[in-house]
């Protein structure tokens, strides 16, 4: 299988159909879906639904999307007719040694049969696709699910979130994967590293970008407080002019605002993102 990752019109029509015109790593999730149909897509990571969503762009497959906590945000967009083919899946596969089941409750009773119970191993080595982000990037996880499917002899691809330098240990675990991969940097690429992971003859082709715009997608992605969370803790002093200072040099502006729930955040900006930071009472 050859995989075209150049910045063509396939990719674009597959990130526009998504929904949004921002570059990001789930156009390439989306444009990836479209290489499989009648197959099976595995999620591990769901967070708040995005990659998920992405993943269910061609609507002939099933979706699996795997967290460990429910989340509302995920739940109220996977109830959506548009995401009809996206299965919401609260549990740890990784712990459970993909011993759990699941099956699809709600379409059991709405057409008043039994479904049969598919394990967490069946879904995952019968999947074709599977996207891999997972908390807390520490390379120990990511490990465990790799061995099982080279253990298992799968054979197909994996993408892998957050494999760049800010993240030391998973950046350890990219280095010494021994299977053929492929480390994309465009732009729709993660600035905290996306690669792709080919378990059979799969071959991968994408447009790189400069070494200009390169270094400039490594340098926004330090300085973007969105990424924060996942790389070493910070010491952020907030001055009364409205800016703050890291401890490792990086400035930007707060303020504190008050969300249609009441809830009061204080929003970090740099000129490469932004943050939201809940105040705790």
């Amino acid at each position: 299988m050859n995989i075209d990752l150049r910045e063509n019109e396939i990719l674009q029509s597959s990130y526009k159909a998504y929904g949004s015109d921002i570059e990001h790593y789930c156009a390439i999730l989306a444009h990836l879906s479209t290489y499989f149909n009648d197959s099976v897509i595995v999620d591990l990571g769901t967070l708040y639904g995005n990659s998920a969503a992405a993943l269910a762009y061609n609507k002939s497959n099933k979706v699996y999307t795997y967290d460990i906590e429910h989340r509302a945000e995920a739940s109220e967009k996977f109830e959506s007719e548009e995401f009809k083919n996206v299965e919401y899946i609260i549990g740890n596969c990784i712990e459970n040694n993909w011993q759990g089941t699941v099956t699809s409750q709600a379409l059991a009773y709405a057409q008043n049969k039994i479904i049969p119970f598919k394990t967490d191993r069946e879904i995952f080595l019968s999947s074709k696709l599977i996207f891999l982000d997972v908390d807390p990037h520490d390379g120990k996880q990511e490990a465990t699910v790799l061995n099982f499917l080279v253990e298992n002899d799968w054979k197909g691809i994996m993408v892998c979130d957050d494999i760049g330098q800010q993240h030391p240990p998973m950046r350890e675990w990219w280095n010494n994967i021994e299977l053929p991969k492929c480390e994309i940097i465009n732009r729709y690429s993660s600035g905290s590293g996306t690669g792709i992971i080919c378990f059979d003859n799969q071959k991968v082709t994408y447009t790189s970008l400069s070494q200009e715009v390169t270094a400039y997608k490594k340098k926004q992605s330090r300085f973007d407080p969105a990424s924060w969370p996942h790389s070493k803790p910070k010491d952020i002093v907030r001055f009364d002019d409205g800016t703050f200072k890291t401890n490792d040099g990086i400035t930007g502006t707060w303020n504190v605002i008050r969300k249609a729930d009441d809830e009061e955040v204080v929003v970090i900006k740099t000129w490469a993102g932004s943050l939201e930071i809940p105040i705790t009472k």
